[in-house]
């Protein structure tokens, strides 16, 4: 029997033991509540970062395209001026470019004097603008390799503009006037809101000297204001020198804590005056609030093991003598419950297996899966070999759907896959005829008894049909719209080929019209291959 002082002392060692894991778990729950911390901040700064990115990209392809424009105008100034046409000639030149250009509002010719000598808008035509400070800007500091990037400034209009502008230069090199470009805001708000992939999100662009010209969703007040003496981010970004960076502080003009992503736009092949700025930003209270919630359960839940463990300690302690009959008891359940456990992760095993045998639909597009797609291959092979009909093989590509992924979205690149294969599904009629997902944005058509001038038409029809969906993708240097290349391989299965064979003459045809400039349809010649030569 042990004596009273015995049971004090194991009682003061087991809470003393109690006390230790209640600090190591305090201090367990803390060091993950901070590392949990610091993966969201880790993780919500690459995402703003890869989305200022984004803007970037997209700005400095205008710009650059814009330059060359502008390029070719200066270049074409002097013709013009020997034939007298400049306001016909020049007019009509000018607005073909705004009318091909996207995100371009205007385009106009200004003399020495400041006077508009052409332009799209023929409003603007014979009117001086020799006072507005971009004209004065060139004026004073002539360059005719500098691209001016001009401040933003409200129009007659009540519209916030952003100009762009090249120095004409003279017989002599001396300043001869200028061509600007305005562009259009609407392009830029439908930009700076396509990155935004959370309702808290911000997304502006400003002027290389601070001034704010634009932001999503739109803040009014802002635009105009000089964010050098507005916010203390935009300053310490301006003084850091970066490039790009992401920062956490506090806004004054939007009056809350943010985390924003900053990048200076500046072309390394464009010699620009001023550079432009976009900043990618999120309230940390949005932001973190996840994380606040994870710190409220986990604090509950700490306060709670912490109650309940001093109060079993005391009860337990309380019911020694019971103490292990109980474990006894909760051992036997507890290895009754894991034998019943075993069976049933048997039986899902078994289940699993069943479903796996019988899993031939992709699961994002509804679809036959590369396995369904092998599998009728080889029978449709065979059948075609034995009644010596043509095998037809579609690979389909769809252009540039990494771009497409880059600019819309995962969410959007699945929806385009699922647009994607319920067309080609809808437009194969006949019964044996197969479309499947062959992986990626990769799809293909198994069309037995088909020959080389039908599968053409059938390959042709499904191209088309795929452009007629209309899917924008601005991010395609092919078309504005999503569309599809196709590899047609066409052959009657003979003893000594294989339908390898006719996957790897598709795959290579494929090829050859992603090379020839997509979107486009092109076949094999022939219904024989050389073994050799494909495997080459």
């Amino acid at each position: 029997m042990i004596s009273l002082p015995s049971y004090r002392f194991r009682f003061l060692g087991e809470w003393l033991f109690l006390a230790c894991c209640l600090v190591l778990a305090g201090g367990v729950v803390a060091w993950s509540l901070f590392e949990e911390h610091q993966a969201v901040d880790h993780r919500e700064q690459l995402h703003l970062a890869a989305q200022a990115q984004v803007v970037e990209a997209n700005i400095g392809r205008q710009l650059d395209a814009l330059n060359r424009t502008l390029d070719n105008v200066i270049h074409s100034v002097p013709v013009w001026h020997k034939q007298n046409t400049v306001a016909i000639a020049g007019s009509r030149r000018l607005n073909a470019f705004a009318d091909a250009m996207v995100g371009i509002r205007s385009f106009s010719i200004i003399d020495k004097h400041g006077v508009i000598r052409a332009s799209s808008r023929t409003d603007l035509i014979g009117r001086s603008f020799a006072d507005r400070p971009y004209f004065q800007t060139v004026l004073n500091q002539p360059d005719p390799s500098t691209l001016y990037v001009n401040a933003p400034f409200k129009t007659e209009q009540n519209i916030w503009l952003l100009t762009v502008a090249r120095m004409i230069p003279g017989k002599d090199g001396h300043f001869d006037g200028l061509v600007i470009a305005s562009l259009d805001p609407e392009e830029f708000r439908i930009l700076l809101s396509s990155v935004n992939y959370s309702p808290d999100m911000m997304t502006g662009l400003a002027h290389g000297d601070g001034v704010h010209f634009m932001m999503m969703p739109e803040r009014k007040h802002l635009v105009g204001t000089n964010l050098t003496q507005a916010e203390p981010l935009f300053n310490r970004y301006k003084q850091s020198g970066l490039s790009a960076t992401v920062m956490t502080g506090f806004s004054p003009a939007l009056n809350e804590e943010r985390m924003v992503a900053l990048r200076t736009i500046r072309p390394a092949a464009l010699n620009m005056d001023k550079a432009l700025i976009v900043g990618v930003s999120r309230s940390t209270k949005t932001l973190y609030s996840g994380w606040y919630s994870m710190v409220q359960v986990w604090g509950s839940a700490y306060a709670v093991l912490a109650l309940f463990s001093t109060v079993m300690l005391a009860i337990w302690q309380r019911r020694r003598q019971r103490e292990t009959e109980n474990a006894a008891r909760a051992a036997a359940a507890l290895r009754e419950q894991n034998t019943k456990l075993a069976e049933a992760n048997v039986q899902l095993e078994a289940q699993s297996a069943q479903l796996h045998a019988l899993a031939f639909q992709d699961g994002l597009t509804g679809i036959a899966n590369r396995r369904h797609f092998n599998e009728r291959l080889q029978k449709e092979w065979r059948d075609c070999r034995r009644h010596q009909t043509h095998l037809t093989l579609l690979m389909i590509d769809i252009d540039h759907f990494k771009l497409f992924n880059d600019h819309y979205g995962h969410q959007a690149g699945d929806d385009c896959l699922k647009l994607v294969a319920k067309s080609l599904q809808e437009r194969l009629w006949r019964a044996h005829d197969v479309v499947a997902r062959y992986g990626g944005e990769e799809f293909v058509c198994l069309l037995p008894s088909c020959e080389p001038v039908h599968a053409k038409a059938k390959a042709e029809q499904l191209r088309m049909a795929i452009e007629a969906l209309g899917i924008p993708h601005a991010a395609s240097p092919v078309n504005g719209m999503v569309t599809i290349s196709i590899g047609i391989a066409t052959q009657v299965p003979g003893n000594n080929s294989y339908p390898e064979q006719l996957l790897s003459a598709a795959d290579k045809v494929l090829y050859a019209a992603k090379v020839a400039g997509r979107n486009r349809t092109v076949a094999n010649e022939g219904n024989h291959f050389d073994s050799q030569a494909i495997a080459d």
